[in-house]
């Protein structure tokens, strides 16, 4: 916003300072990947064990995944204190390469946020039940679903358009989990 000629309307506090944090964000990521992980390995295997060997790199290869994301994304978004050396890094063309890979991030996302339609619900059998799924449906959102999407939302976050599209490119996800399965 400052590159823009615009003032934030809130300097930057103790509370940004904290959730924008790369060690929370680290935590965070290990979280969702832990989460993911076992989906995958109840997906694949179910009941079975996969084995020692396999569960082993799986956690080393997504602890690397999870440590390798929180650099790039902490390197990408500090501004750099000298000129970077490379000639790459100083070309236009590594502006793109960044902005794929923050596109890509989010598709990732998505897929995991799409992964929710898989579970089996059932109809929502009181006010109670509602309230929770909705509580956890929006809480999921907040750690899957908006993260990759700031940087688009940043410019268009005031528009009622956007949150509007929002709301129906994931209505059946909304739907299936918050009022349940046929």
């Amino acid at each position: 916003m400052k590159l823009s000629g615009k003032t934030p309307a809130r300097p930057e506090g103790l509370a940004t300072g904290c959730l924008f944090n790369p060690i929370f964000f680290f935590c965070l990521n290990l979280v969702i990947f832990s989460a993911i992980n076992a989906f995958i390995f109840q997906f694949i295997y179910g009941n079975k064990e996969p084995g020692e060997a396999v569960f082993v790199s799986s956690i080393f290869f997504g602890l690397f995944l999870v440590i390798f994301q929180t650099v790039l994304i902490y390197r990408y978004f500090s501004p750099p204190k000298t000129a970077p050396t490379n000639e790459f890094l100083r070309d236009s063309r590594s502006e793109i390469v960044g902005d794929a890979c923050i596109f890509l991030n989010m598709i990732l996302f998505q897929v995991i946020w799409n992964m929710i339609t898989t579970v089996p619900f059932e109809r929502v059998s009181d006010f109670t039940d509602f309230a929770g799924r909705l509580f956890a449906l929006s809480f999921v959102a907040l750690l899957i679903y908006f993260p990759p999407r700031v940087f688009y939302l940043a410019e268009d976050i005031k528009r009622r358009r956007v949150w509007l599209t929002i709301l129906s490119a994931n209505s059946p996800v909304i739907w299936r989990v918050i009022f349940g399965a046929n």
